[in-house]
């Protein structure tokens, strides 16, 4: 029994260092932070969605001249009712003189329909709110580019923090990604498109998360399977560099990567 009991401890206290491991430090913080900025543009998007929707009741021309929703969001917080959109008002938080002139006639002779003041608090509330998760947002990917380019400084450079965070909570750990092949870290979050190729044999992906890189989402569809095959290789560098020797090499990744992303488009 004794021995029983002590085996029991020591498995207890092994499987407590492990979590501790697992949970603690910069690379749970980050993963937790990335987590969070994902939540918020699926919250963020909605909410903009109803407020585009509820006040396209009542002033519908908006929509169709401010497509930024951040703008838009702006706008009808700081300003709302209609009588308000002036174009010197508008010009205030919408750099767009043409625009801004267009909206006050807009304004005085458009085809929505009445609103009470009620309705109209309700949706500057609401407004409010989806500013403000925006505003949340920033907050959290500043958070999230610090820390990536402190725990993983060549990663965070070439995919930027965000996308590295992402990238990092795909794979489990800074360790697990460092031990991934680039052709791997290509595909890394492609797993529906993975898993519909080997069971009906549709094609297989030629990106996951890198599709969100700006090099991959830049340029022409044909190009994108190539243009992530040479974000992996470096991002294989970086991370290998990263975990084990510790050395900055980002400037000299980076160059070559800009060299040879250059020559790829040179040959569109």
């Amino acid at each position: 029994m004794n021995k029983a009991a002590d085996l029991r401890r020591k498995l207890m206290a092994k499987t407590r260092k492990d979590v501790q491991e697992k949970f603690s430090g910069d690379e749970s913080h980050l993963v937790k932070a990335v987590g969070l900025i994902q939540t918020l543009d699926e919250i963020s998007n909605i909410m903009f969605e109803q407020v585009r929707e509820w006040y396209a009741l009542y002033f519908p021309e908006l929509e169709r001249k401010v497509k930024d929703p951040e703008a838009y969001l702006r706008l009808v917080y700081e300003l709302t009712e209609k009588e308000n959109f002036t174009q010197k008002k508008v010009s205030e938080f919408y750099k767009n003189e043409k625009v801004a002139a267009e909206l006050e006639t807009l304004a005085k002779n458009g085809v929505g329909a009445e609103a009470s003041k009620e309705t109209i608090a309700e949706i500057k509330l609401l407004s409010l709110n989806s500013l403000n998760l925006k505003e949340e947002r920033k907050f959290l990917s500043n958070y999230a580019e610090n820390i990536a380019k402190k725990i993983m400084p060549n990663f965070s450079v070439i995919a930027g923090g965000v996308l590295a965070g992402k990238m990092l909570a795909k794979a489990g750990s800074l360790k697990k990604l460092s031990m991934m092949p680039a052709s791997t870290i290509q595909i890394l979050g492609a797993d529906k498109a993975i898993f519909a190729h080997i069971k009906s044999g549709a094609k297989s992906p030629k990106h996951g998360l890198l599709f969100q890189h700006p090099i991959v989402s830049s340029v022409p569809k044909k190009l994108k399977g190539k243009a992530a095959k040479l974000v992996a290789a470096k991002l294989t560098i970086a991370v290998k560099a990263d975990y084990f020797s510790k050395e900055n090499i980002s400037e000299k990744l980076k160059q070559d990567l800009e060299k040879k992303v250059s020559a790829l488009k040179g040959t569109k």
